[in-house]
């Protein structure tokens, strides 16, 4: 996705900004899931 968002035209501002928003939250998930599966995994033993 950070490839598309790179060979978009500059002149979508607002549309670039939200996919690079979308692109980070995307990023966030990918962190962030293993460590609430192991978390919840831990609990529920």
């Amino acid at each position: 996705m950070k490839e598309a968002l790179a060979l978009r035209p500059k002149t979508s501002k607002e549309f670039n900004n939200k996919l690079k928003s979308f692109i980070d939250f995307l990023e966030y998930l990918k962190k962030e899931i293993p460590v609430l599966l192991k978390k919840w995994q831990d609990q529920h033993k």
